[in-house]
């Protein structure tokens, strides 16, 4: 390790990238407890503006494989040239890229001092009205509203299709860079291949070659960052930072999906829309396709440091696992109000991103539920496979967790880690710890001498010679063990939904990774898959009409689609502004309903999919689960505002409504003979309604010590299957309440369960990927 400061001479040669690897190392340890020697290689940077440059385009024989911290404090050194960093100043973080929907509506510059247009804007063609700064193609500039390492961003107005637009420019230094070009026309191509709710949309893309002027149109977002958030208001309560990050991974899952790693995942780059709160992923600047070589030259690492994965801070080869360590950091940041990782420098940062672990969430912030902070800590994992499998898994797991999150206030708990100890109980150890151990070591000596003495019988020894009961003679109530029919495995992630047709012959299941599979109800044989793998969000729910000749699937990229049962082919599709949590068919078939994660209900005509009914039955929350009346005339919606309700199918009229649970309700259901509704979720308990008498009749709450996430009414109404997060079905007396069989073997909570029409078959299904099947007698 180098214990004094190096040369000047050194530093130079640093920033030049033609110092030796190894003395380089060297050097950046220093750099990490010498804040002295930092300002000195930040002056030495600042002084030459074009290093950076000639660093990129350098073509050596053998370019240096420079995986240190040092590539990315450097490029961020550039970026901030005209403002370095004071000697004492903690880092914070910075704006790499200028977010394209920026939310801010004071323009940073519009005229100069002299009342004429800034110099800078020279590139802009001049406009007629003397309101706009310029104009590029049909486009008139309003005003510049960030500016970033390699662009502008300007409010526009389209004049073309009338409406306020955000409009991102090359910057004119880098006009006839190649590299800055590619990586322009790259972000581009990169976003405007990603539509999701949760992702900015780009309009138009331009390169104009007579004036070496690039630049992007894109959606103009009224609003403000989330780093703007943090910094005005500090930690978010829970609820909206697990909603915020859920939004976000889904934005992300989309661009995965697409081939695409966002590599800059930050609080700067997630925007909140003014109005709906709703959350946009923006800024693919760093963004690059899995099968795209580096722009930038070998060993070169962009993005923020912060919020930077190890494998991005050493220069590896990147995966999309590498945005759900950004993400992580940032759901931390939401939770705490700082990142994970902190330093004075870049170096101290990047250090900590490789080799430290982050300080637990609940010690920072104890109001986080211990899900949470687990949540948190997988995303933050060192080693890439620790973490969750994509961006989807993130995203499910994320809104499981906000529908348990109470909707008024955030949850409070006491922080629970094997490795804290009170301070007040720490101290009293020190202070008395040899006197307890006497005293400890004393009883024992003494609780040992009257047992072998029989003065008491807490042991064998004071026990021997007693008539003892045997555990033949008084047994403990034995489980009976109750083996499936037959197992499903190896599905596309998590099953969330299983149906059988009306005659007990066909089994459907959905799967997190978006695909339906057909077996056979009774031995398990594949008998085919739908076609729809292009569309690989996450499957919520399934369900066949009347004849089974048609099924039904409600996906999280809010598509609620038809597909005909023997071609698996689609036969049409029903398109949501939010994702589609669930979608049955009625009885009779003619009628779909649907239920979505901003709390509408639709019920639509099935022939011609046109919406027949809208109900804001729980604003704000999330549909968990619907369920038709047998006669068709009432549609029960279950929702994570802890409410049951029920409405007239004809006219979308409120029926009743239930109260009663204490968290998120999951499941709902109506019995076959159309008396009872049942209900289940979030609080372990099971409850049961008059729907005549519109009152509550039963509750039971011994069924599972988990939440319950699905039920199913057999056939007769006499007995309820439920489903739960402790990984079991219970098949359960609905008139007692009792347990009278659990159905074991999953690896993971059990997510789906139905009964067959005939009532010989259970199908259940959960997180591990499997499906089993039981056959309830």
């Amino acid at each position: 390790m180098t214990t004094t400061c190096p040369e000047d001479g050194k530093l130079k040669q640093m920033v030049s990238g033609v110092l030796p690897e190894t003395e380089e190392l060297q050097i950046v340890r220093h750099l990490d407890e010498c804040p002295g020697c930092q300002v000195r290689i930040e002056k030495i940077a600042v002084g030459n503006t074009s290093i950076m440059e000639a660093a990129r385009s350098a073509k050596l024989d053998t370019p240096p494989e420079v995986r240190s911290a040092f590539w990315p404090a450097l490029k961020k050194i550039e970026m901030d040239l005209d403002t370095p960093m004071p000697e004492a100043a903690s880092l914070k973080e910075e704006e790499s890229e200028v977010s394209a929907t920026v939310t801010s509506v004071t323009p940073i510059h519009h005229v100069d001092s002299s009342g004429l247009r800034p110099k800078a804007y020279s590139f802009l063609e001049p406009a007629e009205e003397p309101e706009y700064l310029g104009q590029i193609d049909r486009f008139k500039i309003v005003e510049l509203v960030g500016k970033g390492g390699m662009g502008m961003v300007f409010r526009a107005f389209d004049a073309c299709l009338q409406r306020t637009v955000a409009v991102k420019v090359l910057d004119p230094q880098y006009a006839t860079n190649e590299q800055a070009q590619g990586r322009f026309c790259r972000e581009a191509r990169a976003a405007a291949g990603v539509t999701h709710e949760n992702v900015v949309t780009i309009h138009h893309v331009e390169h104009v070659e007579e004036r070496d002027l690039s630049f992007i149109v894109m959606q103009f977002v009224k609003g403000r960052s989330l780093q703007d958030l943090l910094d005005q208001h500090g930690p978010l309560p829970v609820r909206e930072a697990v909603r915020i990050a859920a939004a976000t991974a889904s934005g992300l899952a989309a661009a995965h999906a697409n081939g695409l790693i966002h590599r800059d995942i930050k609080p700067g780059n997630i925007l909140i829309e003014q109005t709906t709160n709703r959350v946009l992923l923006t800024d693919f600047g760093l963004a690059r396709l899995n099968e795209d070589v580096k722009i930038t030259q070998t060993g070169f690492v962009a993005g923020t440091p912060l919020y930077m994965s190890p494998e991005q801070a050493r220069g590896d080869q990147l995966t999309a696992s590498s945005d759900l360590f950004s993400l992580g950091g940032v759901l931390y940041a939401m939770l705490t109000g700082n990142p994970p990782f902190q330093g004075s420098s870049a170096f101290v940062v990047l250090r900590q991103v490789t080799e430290s672990r982050h300080r637990s969430v609940q010690d920072a912030n104890s109001s986080v539920p211990a899900s949470i902070a687990e949540i948190v800590d997988r995303l933050l994992e060192k080693t890439a496979k620790n973490r969750f499998k994509d961006a989807a898994e993130v995203a499910v797991i994320l809104n499981s967790e906000l529908a348990k999150l109470p909707a008024d206030q955030p949850q409070t708990v006491t922080r629970r880690s094997s490795f804290f100890v009170p301070a007040y109980a720490r101290s009293w150890w020190r202070r008395y710890s040899p006197v307890a151990a006497s005293v400890l070591i004393g009883g024992l000596g003494l609780l040992a001498v009257l047992e072998a003495t029989k003065t008491t019988k807490f042991t064998l020894l004071g026990q021997r010679g007693l008539t003892r009961l045997t555990a033949a003679e008084n047994p403990a109530p034995k489980e009976e063990e109750i083996p499936p029919l037959y197992v499903l495995k190896g599905q596309d992630g998590a099953i969330w939904s299983v149906a059988f047709d009306s005659k007990s012959e066909l089994l459907a299941t959905a799967s997190e990774g978006g695909m339906v599979k057909f077996v056979s109800a009774r031995d398990g044989r594949e008998l085919g898959v739908l076609n729809n793998m292009k569309y690989k969000s996450p499957v919520w729910t399934i369900s066949f009409n009347k004849d089974s000749s048609r099924l039904l699937t409600a996906s999280d990229d809010g598509h609620v689609r038809i597909w005909d049962v023997k071609s698996k082919e689609l036969i049409s599709d029903i398109d949501h502004p939010f994702p589609v949590r669930c979608a049955i068919f009625s009885p009779d078939g003619t009628k779909i309903v649907s239920g979505t994660r901003d709390g509408i209900v639709t019920i639509w005509d099935a022939e011609t999919q046109k919406p027949l009914q809208s109900i804001k039955a729980h604003a704000g929350s999330i549909i968990m689960s619907l369920a038709f009346s047998p006669d068709g005339k009432l549609v029960a919606s279950a929702g994570s505002d802890k409410t049951v309700r029920v409405w007239h199918v004809k006219d979308g009229m409120p029926y009743t409504t239930f109260t009663g649970h204490v968290g998120p309700v999951y499941a709902v259901a109506f019995s076959p003979d159309n008396k009872v509704l049942a209900s289940a979720g979030w609080d372990h308990t099971l409850k049961l309604y008059d729907i005549e008498k519109r009152e509550p009749k039963e509750s039971y709450d011994s069924i599972h010590e988990e939440d319950i996430w699905a039920l199913s009414f057999s056939p007769d109404g006499k007995h309820i299957v439920t489903a739960g997060q402790d990984r079991t079905a219970r098949w359960v007396e609905t008139a007692t309440g009792k347990v009278v069989k659990i159905f074991r073997g999953h690896g993971g909570p059990v997510h789906g369960v139905v009964v067959s029409r005939d009532g010989s078959l259970i199908a259940t299904s959960g997180r591990d990927g499997s499906v089993r099947v039981w056959n309830p007698e």
